[in-house]
């Protein structure tokens, strides 16, 4: 299900945009960190009788997890990368997200009450950035943009 697949009577796209290629890898730290301590505890391979018997095949155990569960989620990351989508049409701010669980949400352009832009310095020249969109009903309404290209362009 696309953008333009949602659109209501008399209205038109104005700017469409995806999330960033750095956005998998920006939301995959933690699962890196999981990969990498998987691998240390793979080399690090004690073994032992006992009640340290025990032990040595929990970690081997725990070293499974951390691995799989690690790979799973850099995947799932590349899956929200790849269906995320972003557009302002005249009348609506509009985002989709997920394959199997999608989400989504519309904020009427009307109810817009601000809107926060936060590039860094990296995000400035790799052409990324986050945006924030509040409504009038403050926080309750707010609608996180994360890792978007052409960040400007969106919010203006």
């Amino acid at each position: 299900m696309s953008v333009s697949e949602n659109l209501i009577a008399n209205e038109s796209i104005v700017t469409e945009t995806k999330k960033h290629w750095i956005a998998p890898a920006r939301d995959s730290l933690w699962a890196a960190g999981m990969i990498l301590l998987g691998l240390f505890l793979w080399y690090w391979n004690p073994s032992g009788d006992g009640i340290l018997g025990f032990l040595w095949a929990a970690i081997a155990i725990a070293r499974w997890v951390l691995l799989i569960g690690g790979i799973a989620w850099i995947v799932y990351n590349i899956v929200v990368w790849r269906t995320a989508e972003f557009a302002v049409t005249n009348l609506r701010v509009l985002r989709y997200e997920g394959f199997m669980q999608r989400r989504s949400s519309e904020t009427l352009l009307t109810s817009v009450s601000d809107v926060k832009l936060n590039v860094g310095i990296v995000g400035k020249s790799l052409g990324y950035g986050d945006l924030q969109i509040f409504t009038q009903s403050g926080d309750a309404g707010a609608d996180s943009f994360t890792s978007i290209t052409k960040p400007a362009e969106f919010r203006n």
